[in-house]
């Protein structure tokens, strides 16, 4: 596989919690098996400016991703991710290897910057278009008046279907709790990339929906209208390790355009967004 990551370092995040996503990127790479002929790592760190900090031919081997991710200079400022992800596309991935899957891991704790110039919607279109699977994980403001318009990016990052590439956590320190379900999902067999070390996860199913079914519809065939394939539950539910991962969100609901040809519901609470593990 290749895989690169997006990092948020805006003012918004703070020196202390960006010490955290290091740590949080550091223990992913940690459960990988990184090689040029495995799984190769790049990643993109952006406020303001947009660095290419690595891209997927500059390290060949664990250790030397992992010092370099520790390296990283907290940035500060504002929130260019229309122009991060851009700089994946066009930098990060250029040298991808044909016919290997292309991952993009999105961390952000905020909307994005109106002074950007790049548009997010045209930059995600690129990233789609080159065949790269996004992943949004967002860190979530509730008492933020832009919530709703940050939940829609998100929306707009991630690839379908949405229960598998977007999470919604309150706090940075919730980080670790994903670890295992985005691990769970780079999973390949003894035939694939060698992607991710072998691990034991448990398997979600959606009620009556298979892992793997698409938004709108569940693993029988039934219209539903839930992310996750489960007959109406609009609850954003996962898995880590085989234990129930759901956002208990309040039922208020708006629908909105996500800008690829469909609507998508999305929660609206006053509440801070809990995960439980």
């Amino acid at each position: 596989m290749e895989l690169v990551f997006v990092i948020d370092s805006s003012e918004s995040v703070g020196p202390e919690n960006f010490e955290i996503i290091k740590d949080f990127v550091t223990r992913l790479v940690d459960r990988t098996t990184v090689g040029r002929n495995a799984t190769r790592i790049g990643l993109v760190l952006y406020s303001l400016d947009v660095h290419l900090e690595f891209n997927l031919v500059r390290y060949a081997s664990k250790q030397d991703v992992k010092q370099a991710i520790r390296k990283m200079p907290y940035m500060g400022e504002g929130t260019y991710t229309g122009t991060a992800i851009r700089k994946a596309t066009q930098e990060a991935f250029v040298s991808a290897r044909p016919g290997v899957r292309k991952v993009a891991i999105v961390i952000t704790d905020g909307q994005t910057d109106k002074r950007e110039s790049v548009k997010l919607d045209i930059a995600v279109r690129e990233a789609h278009a080159a065949n790269i699977e996004m992943y949004a994980l967002g860190i979530v403001n509730s008492s933020d008046p832009t919530q709703m318009e940050f939940l829609q990016e998100l929306n707009l990052i991630a690839s379908e279907p949405d229960s598998e590439h977007m999470y919604l956590i309150d706090d940075f320190n919730t980080l670790p709790a994903l670890e295992s379900k985005l691990v769970s999902q780079f999973c390949e067999d003894e035939n694939g990339a060698l992607i991710y070390n072998r691990i034991t996860n448990g398997h979600w199913n959606g009620n009556n929906g298979q892992r793997h079914g698409t938004k709108g519809n569940n693993g029988n065939g039934e219209n539903t209208n839930g992310y996750n394939g489960n007959n109406g539950n609009n609850g954003y539910e996962n898995t880590d390790n085989g234990h129930n991962i759901q956002d208990e969100i309040q039922n208020q609901r708006r629908t909105n355009s996500r800008g690829r040809g469909d609507t998508f519901t999305l929660p609206i609470s006053a509440d801070p967004l809990r995960i439980q593990v």
